[in-house]
């Protein structure tokens, strides 16, 4: 499977929801070494998404370029994290981000609304953590875990992760990779 930067051109998707496309139906092309998906070989418009074609010629979005962790070099996507995350019984909700670290450019972190009447702290953290490890890839499990009454969220529910990076990234230039 190769994950990659998904361009199309405006005729195709401008107004349309992506969701699951078959291959039969657009013509696709996979670019160069980062693996990017293109509709029709005309590339006008790079919305930031992320994503990957199966065997049987259906896409999948993965996540958002803006989102991606970058930790020793490797590119994490959060979203995977982040679906495992919010199958445990005591995850209200999650998002997972990257946030400063001075070995790796960016560690894997998580910022979990408790289930109700669940108590957030050191024990539930590492029950969480050890959860991601038993079911995903460790360097894709967060290291550290932060609780919060509440996500940022828009009126719409979108979440707002570059309120949530920013508590982090205070004080830091940017990417320390």
């Amino acid at each position: 499977m190769t994950v990659g930067f998904l361009l199309a051109n405006g005729a195709a998707f401008h107004g349309q929801s992506l969701g699951r496309w078959a291959l039969a139906a657009i013509s696709w092309a996979i670019l160069g070494n980062g693996g990017t998906l293109a509709i029709n070989s005309v590339y006008d418009r790079d919305d930031g998404d992320i994503g990957y074609l199966d065997a049987e010629g259906y896409l999948y979005l993965t996540d958002r370029q803006s989102n991606m962790i970058i930790s020793g070099g490797v590119n994490i996507y959060p979203q995977e994290t982040e679906s495992h995350l919010v199958t445990h019984p005591k995850v209200y909700d999650v998002a997972v981000i990257g946030v400063p670290d001075e070995e790796m450019g960016e560690a894997v972190k998580a910022v979990v609304v408790p289930a109700p009447g669940c108590a957030p702290g050191p024990a539930l953290a590492d029950e969480l953590i050890e959860y991601c490890r038993a079911h995903i890839a460790h360097y894709k499990c967060p290291r550290t875990i932060d609780f919060v009454e509440e996500l940022p969220r828009t009126e719409t529910g979108k979440m707002q992760k570059r309120k949530l990076r920013d508590r982090y990234w205070q004080g830091h230039a940017g990417r320390l990779v």
